[in-house]
C-alpha cells in the first residue's frame, strides 16, 4: 500500500489539498484520488474532501464527500 498527498496553504486561511491512495492486488485493490478544500478562521475550521474511484471494482467510498468542523480552543487568546 502507498499514498501520498500534498497541500497548500494561502494566507494560513485556504487550504487546497489532493492525494492518491494504492492498496495491493491482494490486499484489496482500492485505488482512489482525493481532493479537498479548508477554510480556517480564528479558532474554527471546516474542511471538505472528495474521494474519486480511479477503478471499475465498487468500494463503499466512492464518490463520497466528507466534511469535518474544526474548533481549536488553544488559539483563543485569554487576558
Amino acid at each position: 500500500m502507498f499514498s501520498m498527498g500534498v497541500e497548500y496553504w494561502y494566507d494560513k486561511q485556504f487550504a487546497i489539498r489532493a492525494g492518491y491512495y494504492s492498496e495491493h492486488r491482494l490486499k484489496g485493490n482500492r485505488r482512489f484520488f482525493t481532493v479537498g478544500l479548508g477554510l480556517k478562521y480564528n479558532v474554527f475550521g471546516l474542511n471538505f474532501s472528495y474521494l474519486v474511484p480511479t477503478t471499475n471494482q465498487r468500494n463503499p467510498l466512492d464518490n463520497t464527500l466528507r466534511f469535518s468542523l474544526l474548533f481549536d480552543f488553544g488559539g483563543v487568546d485569554v487576558e
